[in-house]
């Protein structure tokens, strides 16, 4: 699943908590940190090791804070906000950035990307 799909699925059951539709007790939280870690690790080439080790920190923090058992539908409102960022960290314009940054660092005379 592509890191969009991903997001959007995550916006979904972000949705349906929100209209009731879907219970707390119901909502797939281990799935949900499998998935946003597959994603992390499906991307890890495109950030500098230090950015992916701070959203692997940040990804572990917000895991870290709730369990598969949650039942607090506020806890699991920011669980999946948590999740819905980590994956804005590997968005395209993100991986873009990241890129720039490390040819910049590869190439210290350079000031722009070359076409």
């Amino acid at each position: 699943m592509s890191t969009s799909a991903t997001r959007d699925l995550l916006l979904k059951i972000r949705q349906l908590i929100e209209s009731g539709k879907l219970q707390a007790s119901d909502c797939p939280i281990d799935d949900i940190k499998g998935s946003v870690a597959l994603e992390i690790q499906s991307n890890a080439s495109t950030f500098l090791p230090s950015q992916y080790k701070e959203v692997l920190n940040d990804y572990n923090h917000i895991c870290n804070l709730i369990s598969s058992t949650e039942n607090d539908i506020d806890k699991i409102r920011l669980f999946l906000d948590g999740m819905i960022i980590s994956l804005s960290t590997v968005s395209e314009a993100i991986r873009s950035l990241s890129n720039k940054d490390f040819f910049l660092r590869m190439h210290p005379g350079a000031s722009t990307i070359p076409n």
